[in-house]
């Protein structure tokens, strides 16, 4: 359910990001679904979902531990789509100046671990969506509180 709101969310704008901070718990524990790879992927894609037109919840997710969630599941998930997901939502928080912050923060390791996995990976999409990060971290971050 919170996943299709927050489909409702990106498609409608950000008048309903307010309504949608309550999702973004429920979202961060549903990427630790160790029985179900779709439901990891579906909250993966959600959380990235929530900062696509705009950073108004970049903070929370930082607050809730989004960042090295995702990271987490980029680096070992057992589903190559949840992986996949997961590093374009990633790509989609370190747009944001928080968000960057997080990732960046030397504790993650982030850019290193990355590295690391994309080199070590056979996966194109993968690759891509490394590729991806990387492209966007060389660019000015956007303002949390910015609607693109």
């Amino acid at each position: 359910r919170c996943c299709t709101v927050v489909v409702v969310g990106f498609l409608v704008g950000a008048d309903l990001y307010k309504d949608l901070e309550e999702a973004v718990g429920v979202l961060e524990e549903n990427l630790h679904d160790k029985p179900s790879a779709k439901m990891r992927a579906n909250a993966a894609g959600a959380l990235g979902n929530l900062v696509r037109n705009g950073g108004h919840l970049v903070k929370m997710l930082v607050e809730k531990g989004v960042v090295e969630s995702l990271l987490k599941i980029a680096l070992n998930d057992s589903s190559v789509d949840t992986r996949r997901i997961s590093l374009f939502s990633l790509g989609n928080i370190v747009k944001f100046e928080m968000g960057r912050q997080e990732a960046l923060n030397p504790r993650l390791r982030f850019v290193d671990l990355l590295s690391a996995m994309a080199r070590a990976s056979s996966d194109s999409r993968t690759q891509r969506n490394f590729e991806r990060i990387k492209r966007i971290l060389q660019q000015k971050p956007y303002s949390d509180d910015v609607t693109r």
